[in-house]
Order: C-alpha cells, then sequence, then structure tokens
C-alpha cells in the first residue's frame, strides 16, 4: 500500500510533467530546480511534507488534501499539431471606397482585382465578399 508521500511524490511529478518540467514546476512553486529534485526527482531523498503539500496546492490552485490523494491517470493520446483538413480558404481582395463604389450586387467586372491585396477568409464566405480598409475613426 501507498504512504501519502508516495501518493504526494507521483502526484506532484504529474503537476510537473503537465506545466513542462522541473524547472517551470520549481518556478510555479517558488523554488529552486534543486529543492525540488530532491523530494520528487527518481533519487528522491526527502519527503514532501504538510506544509510543502499545502503550499504546492495553493499555487497550482488546487483543493486543500489534492495532493494526498491518488488519482487516476487519463489516457492521453498525442495528437499531431496540425491536421489536414478540406476547409477551402477563399482569399478576400482589400479594395479602397472608390472601388466600393463601384462594386455592383451584379458583379465587379469594373473593379481591377489583379493587383488587390488579399487576406484568407477564416470563414465561409460568398465571392462577392470583400474587405473595406477603414481609416480614421469609426
Amino acid at each position: 500500500m501507498k504512504t501519502v508521500h508516495d501518493i504526494r511524490r507521483s502526484n506532484a511529478r504529474k503537476l510537473r510533467d503537465g506545466v513542462g518540467g522541473n524547472s517551470s514546476f520549481a518556478t510555479m512553486i517558488d523554488r529552486e530546480p534543486t529543492q525540488t529534485s530532491r523530494f520528487m526527482g527518481d533519487g528522491a531523498t526527502k519527503n514532501i511534507g504538510d506544509s510543502m503539500a499545502r503550499h504546492i496546492e495553493k499555487c497550482f490552485d488546487l483543493p486543500v488534501g489534492w495532493l494526498d490523494q491518488e488519482h487516476q491517470t487519463t489516457n492521453i493520446t498525442k495528437k499531431p499539431d496540425v491536421s489536414i483538413t478540406n476547409k477551402q480558404i477563399t482569399l478576400v481582395p482589400v479594395i479602397s471606397w472608390v472601388q466600393a463604389g463601384a462594386w455592383k450586387e451584379v458583379g465587379y467586372s469594373e473593379v481591377d482585382l489583379s493587383t488587390a491585396e488579399t487576406y484568407p477568409c477564416p470563414v465561409p464566405c460568398g465571392e462577392m465578399t470583400y474587405i473595406l480598409r477603414v481609416i480614421g475613426d469609426s
């Protein structure tokens, strides 16, 4: 059976891994990395006492006693940072006020868009969509 010190060490390691390692964990609890290594490193020489346990819980905004209880490990699957999507990105032209005046409901044939600056539209949009640059207070 695990002791409270084993449970605290295990939970502290989970917190450490969740914030990116020993240095980040030490910064979060306002301690030196060497000090945190002593109580939760692979060859830990110290136990996490009551006051340090409460301090860690406070720094991580956890309820009192959280570090003393075993928590189920969730299965975390590593997913790629970028996923392939079939989403169609439309480039939308930036037009002037004069060009906007010539923009008609039936088309924009009078506006030369070949040299227009364009930006990707993050949402589905129609072919008549444009960006109007606002100058001054609006």
